[in-house]
């Protein structure tokens, strides 16, 4: 794993990107305190992909079923018109493609990077036959990390395409409290942890504690920021703009992180391409021709 490492003046914020891994964020540190997590082994192989840091999804969220037939099978789906079923991995493709940086400015009180994501020819065959431009800036700043994506349709046809933050935040002591800004919470089903079509009401608010466990959508944004106060650890905020509807939770017992996840719509979407109407945009977003999403999260530690 190559890590390209970028430092505020008086090490007043660091992060490390592993650019030939998914141009993930897996290490960001406000005032020499680490807020996020990998697990053992992270960048060694290709199933480490989502084991930490702050992972990319696109453009795809979550899992993909073929229910078509029982029993269900895993990241496969039809598009309509087409004729034959494709794959489409959870959360995406971008562990299939490359990353460039095509822009680095760096002052004493910000580190801008931007990236562009190449998927070639066979992933498209394979998993995604639609040409969409993928774009991820990351601003660092003294007590804050921005991040800000945009997908481009540069094909002919609409083209389905969700995005998503994957970031696992630290948990020193295995405790939290969570507020998150969803009125919501989306029954699942327990063994495809896919939407069941029920909405239950969500009191805004979680308690996680050592042996707890969590892997849960949320939605009906309110418009204001989450907030993270782990046990023994800095509070963390997530401020997100309209593209991103959901929320995920999660996180195993015992861990040492919780992912709190902004999602743009999309949970289960894939599956709704064998349908001939996909194009409303109902089951995630659809992007015509030459338009573009725009997906930005704010994380903030305003540690004195």
């Amino acid at each position: 794993m190559r890590l390209a490492s970028y430092t505020l003046a008086n090490n007043a914020a660091a992060i490390d990107v592993a650019e030939d891994f998914g141009i993930n964020i897996c290490s960001w540190t406000v005032a020499g305190r680490e807020l996020l997590h990998t697990e053992p082994g992270f960048g060694t192989t290709a199933d480490s992909f989502y084991k930490g840091g702050n992972p990319l999804l696109f453009p795809a969220v979550g899992r993909t079923w073929d229910r078509t037939v029982s029993p269900p099978v895993a990241e496969r789906y039809g598009l309509a018109g087409t004729g034959h079923s494709f794959t489409m991995p959870i959360h995406g493709i971008v562990p299939l493609g490359t990353w460039q940086c095509v822009r680095r400015e760096e002052a004493a009180d910000a580190i801008y990077l931007a990236y562009t994501f190449d998927y070639g020819a066979a992933v498209r065959e394979q998993h995604y036959p639609f040409r969409v431009e993928l774009r991820q800036e990351y601003t660092l700043r003294p007590r804050s990390l921005e991040l800000a994506a945009s997908l481009t349709n540069v094909g002919s046809e609409p083209a389905p395409a969700a995005f998503g933050y994957h970031p696992y935040f630290r948990l020193p002591q295995n405790r939290v409290r969570i507020e998150l800004p969803s009125r919501t919470r989306l029954e699942e089903d327990p063994d495809l942890l896919v939407p069941t079509g029920a909405v239950l009401p969500f009191s805004g608010s979680l308690e996680l504690g050592p042996d707890d466990a969590i892997d849960s959508a949320f939605a009906d944004p309110t418009g204001t920021p989450a907030r993270l106060h782990p046990a023994a650890a800095p509070a963390v905020t997530i401020s997100t703009n309209a593209a991103m509807e959901n929320y995920v939770v999660y996180k195993p017992p015992g861990a040492a992180f919780v992912c709190v996840e902004p999602w743009t719509r999309g949970l289960d979407g894939f599956a709704h391409l064998r349908s001939g109407d996909w194009q409303d945009g109902q089951a995630l977003p659809v992007l015509t021709p030459g338009a573009t999403l725009s997906a930005m999260v704010t994380f903030a530690c305003p540690l004195p």
